[in-house]
């Protein structure tokens, strides 16, 4: 990746800008961070790709999701990607910024960040409406994919864990204070380390005793891997006790 002098000069003078912003009174609260991702593949990988017509999904306007498992077969498709790391490439990407930024700002290297969301991810394969009718309809087969989902959660966060490919906690959405454990350190950041996010927003219109059965009960046992853990996002918890 070719820098051009203009280029760089612009970029200096944005980042000094940036470091006389974050100085002020006001920025001390927050975090200003330059950071480099992890080049990892594999992760939330199930060798089979979401189809959507409509909006660019998540942007923000409206998509709908076209299934892509449609019978017990496709749960045959489903395979849980093994995690691969490109430490050369990520390392070359560290030192491309260093050098670009010039001890400006601090280059920090971010890995897999804690995030338990499976429904979102069967929701993106079998579509919302069909995951639905699936929990009165044929719960048998529900449960078959989602247990294939929680069991590529569990392989991938404990190998990511002997990898060293989690994120440090000061790069988690939610953060506790005692939390610290023993041999905590960023170059060796373990799931008991960190506040793990779990949301279900897909169950907003279930009851707690549906949200329980078929959510809860298999993000459970995954949330205890880690050291703490926070639930829900947009969805509606409403007398939907999760302990």
């Amino acid at each position: 990746m070719s820098i051009s002098r203009h280029d760089r000069q612009i970029i200096e003078e944005l980042v000094s800008r940036v470091n006389e912003i974050a100085g002020m009174p006001e920025q001390q609260a927050r975090k200003d961070r330059w950071h480099v991702k992890k080049r990892i593949r594999g992760f939330r990988d199930w060798g089979v790709k979401p189809k959507t017509h409509g909006a660019r999904p998540y942007s923000g306007a409206s998509f709908a999701i076209d299934p892509v498992i449609n019978d017990r077969s496709d749960l045959d498709r489903l395979n849980i990607a093994d995690l691969e790391y490109d430490s050369e490439a990520t390392l070359g990407e560290v030192d491309m910024f260093q050098e670009l930024l010039n001890d400006l700002l601090p280059v920090k290297l971010c890995g897999i960040r804690a995030g338990l969301h499976l429904m979102q991810d069967w929701n993106s394969l079998r579509g919302p409406e069909q995951t639905l009718i699936d929990m009165a309809g044929d719960p048998v087969f529900f449960r078959a994919g989602i247990s294939i989902i929680a069991e590529g959660y569990r392989r991938w966060y404990i190998k990511a864990e002997k990898m060293n490919l989690l994120s440090p906690p000061t790069f988690e959405m939610y953060q506790a204070k005692d939390l610290a454990t023993a041999g905590n350190t960023p170059e060796n950041v373990r799931m008991r380390d960190l506040m793990v996010w779990v949301d279900a927003q897909e169950l907003t219109a279930v009851s707690p005793a549906v949200h329980k059965t078929f959510c809860i009960d298999y993000e459970k046992p995954l949330a205890e891997m880690f050291g703490l853990a926070t639930y829900g996002c947009c969805e509606d918890l409403t007398d939907k006790a999760v302990d």
